[in-house]
């Protein structure tokens, strides 16, 4: 049923109250390499992230706090790695295409289905076209995400299959 009321709050608790939290970002240390030939690059990078910074998020209700527990995270430091190769077919247009692996930081004690992560490969192809006036650029990529077999011994326990397809362009103008 779609049209029952709210439940009214307990007694001395509001039912709209203010909140916040914050969020460390996790410090990222690059590292790539570009080899440019006369019509071809080929790019090779790796990247550490410091997702260990994460132990727990807190969020501050004001007076109403204690009513919301610690959130624990508890997420590990990863790495990524990705390679791509760009093609010039003439001066004016060029194609890419890449692939990369990303290993989630999230563990299994603390995997949360509303960010269902887990180590994916990722999977790119794009084009740039270059006109009088700038530059407009179309691209697919697919996420390949790994099965996740998660045993907490909760209702959300299962099998986690995903995967997604991002499509996008752009036009930068030359000014």
């Amino acid at each position: 049923m779609t049209n029952m009321p709210d439940p009214p709050p307990f007694p001395g608790i509001k039912s709209n109250v203010s909140s916040s939290f914050t969020i460390k970002f996790p410090e990222i240390y690059s590292l790539g390499y570009r080899w440019k030939g006369s019509r071809m690059s080929i790019q090779l990078g790796t990247e550490f992230v410091r997702y260990s910074c994460l132990k727990s998020i807190r969020v501050d209700a004001g007076p109403d706090s204690f009513l919301i527990p610690e959130i624990e995270k508890n997420w590990k430091d990863v790495w990524t790695h990705s390679a791509g190769l760009q093609y010039w077919i003439n001066s004016r247009c060029d194609i890419a295409a890449g692939i990369g692996f990303v290993e989630s930081p999230v563990p299994d004690n603390t995997f949360d289905p509303l960010l269902p992560d887990a180590n994916r490969f990722i999977y790119t192809i794009g084009t740039t076209i270059r006109t009088k006036s700038g530059t407009i650029s179309f691209f697919y990529m697919y996420n390949q995400f790994e099965k996740r077999n998660i045993q907490q011994g909760r209702f959300t326990d299962g099998i986690y299959k995903s995967s997604g397809s991002f499509i996008g362009c752009g036009y930068t103008a030359d000014i």
